[in-house]
């Protein structure tokens, strides 16, 4: 998803608005929709596994304040982990999602 997320960002970086016929414009339009509905697809699916992490957090947490045994904190360690770290790609993600909001505004004014 990274390398489809720099691509279309890239591409909307390079098209020029001004130059474009009414015709490209509704293509690119249309090809744009599509790839966001890819991104947000994506992006969805990294949201669901935060949420199942950030379950496995809590859960790890009651386990290791009722048993405090080194299972229990293994497991909530490695929740832990695996939320920052599929919190950290939900971010990078989303700031991208972002950017190419910012460049589909900029097509549909024109």
């Amino acid at each position: 998803m990274d390398k489809r997320l720099r691509d279309c960002i890239r591409h909307m970086e390079n098209l020029d608005y001004a130059a474009l016929s009414q015709e490209d414009m509704e293509r690119e339009r249309k090809e744009f929709l599509i790839q966001m509905g890819f991104l947000q697809h994506e992006l969805l699916f990294w949201q669901i596994w935060a949420g199942v992490f950030m379950i496995c957090v809590f859960i790890g947490t009651g386990i290791l304040l009722i048993k405090m045994t080194i299972s229990s904190l293994l497991l909530c360690a490695a929740a832990v982990l695996l939320l920052i770290w599929t919190l950290d790609i939900l971010f990078k993600r989303n700031r991208g999602i972002r950017q190419l909001y910012h460049y589909y505004d900029r097509l549909v004014r024109f």
